[in-house]
């Protein structure tokens, strides 16, 4: 990003001696002579956003669209981050993503810099919710390292420096770097020691419970949730949760149950963190199934994997085309071809109005053009470079979320299977009336689980059957299943348990597909079947 940041620079600057550079900065500004009531239509949708999501929703919406329309891309790019928070607070990252894009694109042609720390920590964010550590990780620091250059200009407040350790601190969190993530929440009370900041306190009480402080976790987390309430926030969905977990560790159980409940009350309120009712839903599931509530317990697990599907399944209607990023910037060398144009329009017209000075006139265009073709081929070679770059990491970054969801989703089979038939074996002790009907419900919903599994395997590695089929036609639609699953590295065990068969079975299987193969004693199964 900051290459395409350089190369814009680059442009604009080689065209500041011409005309065109006068008439595009003039039509970028030209908003100050409109009617800008507008703006307050803004102000109230950015105002809005915590205490009534889809009001806010529709200002923005229309705001940016009236922004586009006149020209003001700094109030665009205010309504595009506005629209992310609210997509994401909601669960609909895909949207999300993708404003988050448009304003990035706005931002490096008509944005200022202020726009790319707040644009660069939502990246983060977003990318830290897919549990893509490393893009998160970049993201924010670029947002930390730009936020802490501008403090230095005086162009920003501490806040944002605080916001990105804040941002940092929930990812290294999230990995129990436990220590790191206290670290950076330390930083922002440095940054703003007077100031009651609930978020930070939140976050520092978890990760004492996490480092076995219970009492120190409790002070953090109370004064927090007391801050929360009275301005009734959002982030109490994540306090509440906190506390809750807090209770399990002090052996409270229905403490635990009352808060995780509380926080599913305020996701529902606020409809904000959706990504913790999934395993919320767990927690609760597993406080019935200790107080033999059985059926409790397995509705609220089903009721976890049905939500965790919808936000985080590969192929659900919201995030189907997360990952799948529309190369905007080829819109951008569009729109800028048609800007050259115009102004080798204004040169001509110039040219033809001094007459007396058209033989000099002639030999500066001469020079210039021969001059400015040489320089757009070669900011072209580089766009072209920069392009294909993006296009490939874009690729990468489509290939490993899939291949991570995929395993994600057969390591999810295989606990969720577990704790199916723990539940069924406890059913058929305690009701065996209802025993036989579940079984049979576990057994179709099996059968579909792997059918999913095989459609996205497919999906990720599109030609390994082919392969296979084409080099090894012997093998049976079995043993190319087998195959699909020792590519992914499980061990029979595992396989066992995902496609509910015994484990002698599997060792049967492989050695026949040893055999068909044709492989040597020493040589390794699972390292041929992953170089095919």
């Amino acid at each position: 990003m900051n290459n395409i940041r350089s190369l814009c620079f680059v442009f604009f600057a080689g065209l500041a001696v011409s005309v065109f550079f006068s008439s595009y900065t003039n039509s970028n500004y030209q908003h100050d002579d409109l009617d800008t009531s507008y703006i307050d239509t803004i102000k109230l949708g950015l105002g809005e956003i915590q205490t009534d999501p889809e009001k806010s929703l529709g200002l923005l919406t229309k705001s940016y669209e009236h922004c586009m329309q006149k020209k003001d891309f700094g109030n665009a790019i205010r309504c595009l981050i506005g629209i992310t928070d609210i997509e994401r607070f909601r669960g609909n990252y895909n949207l999300a993503f993708e404003k988050l894009w448009d304003a990035l694109l706005l931002t490096d042609k008509y944005g200022n810099e202020k726009n790319i720390i707040t644009i660069h920590r939502n990246l983060g964010i977003l990318y830290g919710i897919y549990n893509k550590d490393s893009s998160a990780i970049n993201h924010l620091s670029l947002s930390l390292k730009k936020a802490k250059i501008l403090n230095e200009k005086e162009s920003v407040k501490n806040g944002e420096i605080i916001a990105s350790y804040f941002s940092l601190s929930s990812i290294y969190r999230d990995n129990e770097q436990y220590d790191l993530a206290l670290n950076y929440l330390d930083s922002c009370y440095l940054l703003n020691p007077d100031k009651n900041l609930p978020y930070v306190e939140t976050d520092k009480g978890y990760l004492y419970l996490k480092m076995g402080n219970l009492k120190l976790a409790e002070k953090h987390l109370y004064n927090a949730s007391k801050y929360l309430t009275r301005n009734n926030e959002r982030y109490l969905v994540v306090c509440y949760s906190f506390i809750g977990d807090l209770k399990l560790a002090q052996n409270e159980p229905d403490s635990a149950l009352y808060y995780y409940s509380k926080s599913l009350n305020t996701i529902e309120a606020k409809k904000a963190y959706v990504e913790f009712r999934p395993d919320l839903l767990r927690k609760i599931s597993s406080l019935h199934l200790k107080k033999n509530n059985y059926v409790n317990a397995y509705n609220y697990l089903n009721a976890s994997t049905k939500v965790s599907d919808s936000l985080f399944n590969a192929t659900s209607d919201q995030n189907n085309k997360l990952f799948e990023i529309k190369n905007k910037y080829k819109e951008a060398l569009l729109e800028k071809e048609t800007l050259l144009q115009a102004q080798n329009v204004l040169i001509e017209q110039k040219n033809a109005a001094q007459v007396r000075l058209r033989l000099l006139i002639g030999l500066i265009v001469l020079l210039g053009v021969s001059g400015f073709l040489f320089f757009r081929l070669r900011v072209k070679l580089k766009k072209l470079s920069l392009k294909q770059i993006m296009e490939m990491e874009k690729n990468s970054a489509v290939l490993e979320v899939k291949s991570k969801e995929l395993t994600t989703y057969a390591l999810q089979m295989i606990d969720k299977e577990k704790a199916l038939h723990e539940l069924l074996e406890i059913i058929r002790e305690v009701a065996p009336g209802k025993h036989h009907s579940l079984h049979s419900k576990y057994a179709n919903r099996n059968n579909k689980l792997w059918e999913e599994f095989n459609m996205r395997f497919v999906e990720v590695n599109s030609d390994f059957y082919e392969k296979l089929r084409e080099k090894y036609p012997d093998l049976t639609p079995t043993e190319q299943k087998h195959c699909a699953l020792i590519r992914l590295n499980f061990d029979s065990n595992e396989m066992a348990q995902i496609l509910n068969i015994s484990l002698q079975s599997i060792h049967t299987s492989r050695y026949r597909i040893r055999k068909k193969l044709k492989l040597l004693h020493e040589t390794s199964l699972s390292n041929f079947i992953a170089e095919l």
